[in-house]
């Protein structure tokens, strides 16, 4: 039985593929937070991780789903999501090779937000020039590079479209809710992309079984959906709307004064947001939807 290593096992993704991967193989979780189910490890100290993880067995992968994203805990400077985003990855593939034993396989859950936001573009692909601002994604991007320079052949680079399950759904909420209110811009038709957590891990199955090259790779649903099919979702009772060209000057006043939350946000309100999975596709069907 392979042996799978999730670095990140108590948060929403790693969680969700600890319990899911664990009746096909065996499945190892570190958290830095106490949990009987895992190896508690704060992965910025590398005589801890050696310490707890010295008497492994062989790990075939090692599912890295650490992250620290745009909006998460008190501490948000670069170093804190450089910490997090980047020196624990390297951290613990260094620890495993220390230890003699570092996984034939590496899968890293990066983001679609290592393309950046354009109001030129409405579709991102694999191949794209990376263009990422905030410090999430600058993070993000360093820590895939970092993975191509030193274990090129042995990396499936995930970029995740905003991901969402059944008991997660505050990247589907934060697109059509502020507060109390639910809003729409203009005519709603406005397209974005999406990942079900359930793709997820069936893109991490057919890579522990063999069946997907190394390589990077767009994840998301094989569906582009529009801002009126999430407000359809919620089916709220009533609906506040904004016009497109208000929207557009809020862009506008966020480009002058540097304001770079409002600009990212605001673009992506105002642009169509597609991360095609096509590449992947070719060898696993993301066929989960959003739906009730």
């Amino acid at each position: 039985m392979k042996q799978i290593l999730i670095c990140g096992s108590s948060g929403n993704i790693g969680s969700f593929l600890f319990e899911n991967l664990k009746h096909k193989y065996k499945v190892l979780g570190t958290s830095n937070s106490p949990n009987s189910k895992y190896f508690q490890i704060d992965l910025l100290d590398k005589s801890q991780i050696k310490k707890s993880l010295c008497d492994l067995g062989s790990i075939d992968t090692l599912i890295f789903t650490v992250g620290l994203a745009h909006s998460k805990g008190k501490n948000k400077d670069y170093k804190n999501f450089e910490e997090v985003n980047l020196i624990t990855l390297k951290n613990i593939l260094l620890s495993l090779r220390e230890l003699n034993n570092s996984p034939e396989k590496i899968i890293f859950t990066s983001t679609i937000s290592v393309y950046g936001e354009r109001l030129d573009s409405t579709s991102y692909f694999e191949y794209n020039k990376l263009n990422p601002s905030s410090p999430y994604a600058i993070t993000k991007q360093k820590a895939e590079f970092f993975l191509l320079e030193y274990y090129p052949v042995k990396s499936w680079i995930l970029r995740l479209s905003p991901v969402y399950s059944t008991d997660f759904d505050l990247n589907l909420v934060r697109r059509v809710k502020i507060g109390r209110s639910f809003f729409k811009i203009g005519d709603g038709n406005k397209k974005l992309s999406l990942c079900n957590i359930k793709n997820i891990k069936k893109a991490t199955e057919e890579i522990i079984d063999d069946n997907i090259p190394n390589g990077i790779y767009n994840v998301s649903d094989n569906i582009n959906y529009s801002y009126n099919d999430l407000l359809d979702y919620y089916s709220p009772y009533f609906i506040t709307k904004i016009p497109y060209l208000l929207l557009k000057l809020l862009y506008i006043c966020a480009k002058i004064f540097s304001n770079r939350y409002l600009t990212e946000n605001s673009i992506k309100l105002l642009s169509d947001n597609i991360y095609p999975s096509d590449k992947i596709e070719k060898f696993v069907k993301l066929n989960k939807k959003l739906k009730r």
